[in-house]
């Protein structure tokens, strides 16, 4: 009985040694983020990778861990999931994984993205509409579903953002949604 009450107190002194062990795990993946990114360079010699997001921002990260003998493998235009880690005060610190994000295998995936544009001119009849973006280029583009209820509220100089449709390969097919700015 005592051995059994030695080997019982051992194994418990034993757990709390390891228990801050634990919390300290589970505190450094709670640092962690992920994020899918489009890459635009890679430099191996200085392990850092540039990645552009859906916005169009740019942005030059450290690589570290393991994450750097996976650098090769990536180029310019590469859709990729990255880890990131972030330091106690919640800067970010650097990647440490990195993925290839696949594409979708059915070849008629549709995408969608969202843009906040100017109303150039409607026309209902011919369910297109007219828009400018914030660089005062002009497009126009076929509407669809319920955003066709929406033409017949809109106006020149009317902010909107709307939701397009894109094939597979990224080509606009037409506008699926627009909501009106206030």
């Amino acid at each position: 009985m005592r051995r059994f009450a030695l080997l019982f107190a051992g194994l418990l002194v034993s757990g709390m040694a390891l228990l801050p062990n634990s919390l300290q795990a589970r505190n450094w993946l709670g640092k962690l983020h992920k994020g899918t990114y489009q890459v635009v360079s890679v430099d191996s010699k200085a392990k850092t990778i540039t990645l552009k997001d859906d916005s169009g921002d740019t942005n030059t990260a450290p690589v570290m861990g393991k994450a750097v003998d996976k650098l090769d493998k990536f180029s310019s235009g590469m859709k990729v999931m990255v880890t990131c880690r972030d330091s106690d005060d919640g800067k970010h610190e650097g990647v440490v994984d990195i993925e290839l994000v696949k594409e979708p295998a059915d070849a008629n995936a549709k995408r969608y993205h969202q843009a906040t544009c100017t109303v150039v001119s409607v026309d209902v009849e011919g369910q297109t509409i007219t828009l400018s973006d914030d660089n005062g280029e002009e497009f126009t583009s076929v509407v669809w579903g319920h955003a066709l209820d929406k033409l017949a509220d809109l106006s020149y100089g009317a902010r909107v953002t709307v939701t397009c449709q894109e094939d597979a390969k990224g080509n606009h097919e037409g506008i699926v949604d627009i909501e009106i700015v206030e």
